[in-house]
């Protein structure tokens, strides 16, 4: 029987995040707890970094990833919740949590500039509102939004944490060039929805006209360009910053994308992760390094320490999915 169990979850890592949610939403009993384990495994880390921006201490940090990623399986278990795009819909269920803990009992765990943040937001004043200004920034995250879960899934995770298209291949159950071909017509995808709500929302026809132009110009980078549209964007500011956001269109991605979903603390937990996934990048050549790199004893206590943390992360996830099993299932 361990051996069974031992043998379905090596199966569970080998899926998908859309293949998991499914089996979550409607697997059988032992599939659904082991599918939710992985999925608890895959991302745990990511929302224990965004906690963390909200509580004081990492044991209620701790509480409230766990808290959040059970809201998020009783979503997906009663038909909501998401199919494919698990991490930020996890993300701004743990945002949502912590407002909730806020106005109850739970309130001195949460960090007071999040507690400040939040009263600032029930006024009805938007904090982000000087970043997320009603120009072509919120066109660009509103169209991130309107795209399809998958395309939103893949530039979350390439462009936005800039985690490695093996990984994200993981994740979504494609390989590195399926990753980097799904990449690149997300991206694509975007700029036509951002060219359209540009268009629709221009405010002379003069604009509405360039509009059609910005694209072809875009594809065409480094050519010679339509000489009316030159002239158009120096005299225009608005069409001018809509073109070099999309000339530029990762970077602008990954510094508002965050931010509409997020709203809170969303570059802190953008720097955090993409240092994450700079070290793991750097651990995953260490054995190369290390083949004429003599082991002292210091060297043998650092890795003694590195692979505790590895062997405690396990354990923790386990002893989280356990509890699971018990109170909800």
């Amino acid at each position: 029987m361990a051996a069974e169990e031992s043998a379905a979850a090596t199966r569970m890592g080998e899926q998908s995040d859309p293949e998991l949610i499914r089996l979550v939403n409607a697997g059988a009993g032992n599939l659904r707890s082991l599918a939710a384990g992985e999925l608890f495994r895959r991302h745990h880390r990511a929302a224990l970094t965004y906690a963390r921006t909200c509580c004081r201490t990492s044991g209620q940090a701790e509480d409230l990833a766990s808290e959040a990623f059970l809201r998020t399986i009783q979503a997906v278990r009663g038909g909501a919740g998401p199919r494919i795009a698990w991490r930020p819909y996890l993300l701004t269920v743990i945002r949502n949590t912590a407002a909730d803990w806020s106005r109850r009992d739970q309130r001195s765990t949460l960090l007071p500039d999040f507690t400040a943040w939040i009263e600032r937001n029930a006024g009805g004043v938007d904090p982000q509102a000087h970043i997320e200004a009603a120009d072509e920034r919120e066109l660009l995250v509103r169209s991130f939004k309107a795209l399809p879960e998958r395309w939103q899934t893949v530039l979350w995770h390439t462009v936005v944490e800039e985690e490695p298209a093996a990984e994200v291949g993981r994740l979504l159950g494609l390989t590195p060039s399926g990753v980097a071909s799904l990449a690149a017509r997300a991206r694509e995808g975007l700029r036509e929805a951002y060219l359209q709500a540009h268009a629709a929302a221009a405010q002379t026809p003069e604009c509405q006209y360039f509009s059609a132009l910005l694209a072809a110009a875009v594809r065409r980078s480094g050519k010679r360009q339509n000489a009316d549209l030159t002239n158009h964007l120096r005299a225009c500011g608005r069409c001018a910053r809509t073109y070099r956001e999309l000339q530029s269109i990762n970077i602008s991605l990954r510094a508002l994308a965050p931010i509409g979903l997020l709203q809170w603390a969303a570059h802190r937990y953008v720097e955090s992760q993409t240092s994450h996934v700079g070290m793991v990048q750097a651990a995953s050549v260490l054995p190369t390094l290390l083949q004429d790199w003599p082991l002292t004893n210091s060297r043998r206590r650092l890795f003694k320490r590195m692979a505790f943390a590895t062997v405690a992360a396990a354990l923790l996830a386990a002893a989280v999915l356990a509890i699971l099993t018990v109170r909800h299932w």
